[in-house]
């Protein structure tokens, strides 16, 4: 048995260890026990003395229109976009695992996408699908009126989605390109040899060794649909018109930048981390569950 390295001195691990552990307390430990401590409490908005709420401000939450309508929103965006972003991904991925002509060149520009930042994927998207000079005013050209994402929540909607999508399927491919091509040989030579075809291998044998890669690219894109979109949404609708694009991230930055209430910020953070949390634990229950459903007895 090969003997495990170890260090000569303990203390230099924590020293190694300790910037890291820093950098976490400073910029998500403390900041998260801040939220939690405010939303129990009525904080004042520019400090002083501060009452004990308990759960009152949850409570209202749950009473409050423009919450539950961003929490809807907030679903929405994240099924649609991440559905769609991996969907994309896993075509491309497969197109270039077969080696397909001429696509071999493709397989480096498609990661080009995510090098941009968030606010500027979203007013790349926006310049795009202008209704007056982008593309999509040839629509606009052919029926007047049918586009519109400065008045109309639908297309507005659309167009934060596009941007979601075109941003984060450079990243899922990558991933899902190196599980495919991870697959062994040997199990697809053996599945041609008993005859099944390139859709039954893909069913059959490559998706169902592709599960990690999956569970890895949908846990990162639901995390960064609840996160990383508040700056394709700040940088393009800001959350209108009438709501359409106001998820429950930018909701957060809404009441607590702009309002002003602390408080009630704090409360929709938690409840934020409580929903991401518990979304991501399915996932791992569901994909562990699928895992042994196909393990062999």
């Amino acid at each position: 048995m090969a003997e495990r390295g170890q260090f000569d001195r303990k203390w230099l691990a924590y020293v190694l260890a300790a910037p890291q552990l820093l950098l976490m307390a400073l910029f998500f430990y403390w900041p998260a026990g801040q939220a939690l401590a405010w939303s129990i409490r009525f904080e004042r908005p520019f400090g002083g003395s501060a009452a004990f709420a308990g759960l009152s401000n949850f409570t209202a939450l749950f009473r409050d229109s423009v919450f539950l309508d961003s929490l809807m929103t907030s679903a929405l965006f994240t099924g649609c976009a991440t559905g769609i972003s991996i969907g994309i991904a896993l075509a491309l991925a497969v197109a270039a695992s077969r080696r397909l002509p001429h696509l071999h060149w493709l397989s480096g520009a498609f990661i080009w996408p995510y090098a941009v930042a968030a606010p500027a994927a979203g007013v790349i998207m926006e310049l795009l699908l202008d209704s007056h000079i982008g593309l999509a005013a040839i629509l606009n050209d052919w029926c007047p009126g049918i586009w519109s994402p400065v008045l109309n929540g639908t297309d507005a909607f659309l167009m934060v989605t596009a941007a979601f999508v075109w941003l984060h399927v450079p990243f899922n491919f990558v991933f899902l390109l190196a599980g495919l091509n991870a697959v062994p040989q040997s199990c697809l030579d053996a599945a041609a040899i008993d005859g099944a075809g390139p859709w039954r291998q893909l069913a059959g044998i490559r998706l169902p060794l592709l599960r990690p890669y999956l569970l890895f690219v949908l846990t990162l894109d639901v995390t960064e649909s609840f996160t990383q979109s508040f700056g394709i949404i700040d940088a393009t609708t800001q959350g209108g018109p009438g709501g359409a694009t106001n998820i429950l991230v930018y909701n957060i930055y809404s009441d607590g930048f702009v309002g002003l209430d602390f408080s009630r910020a704090s409360a929709e953070s938690v409840l934020m981390i409580a929903i991401m949390a518990i979304i991501l634990i399915l996932q791992f229950r569901w994909f562990d569950r699928q895992g042994q459903g196909r393990a062999p007895a």
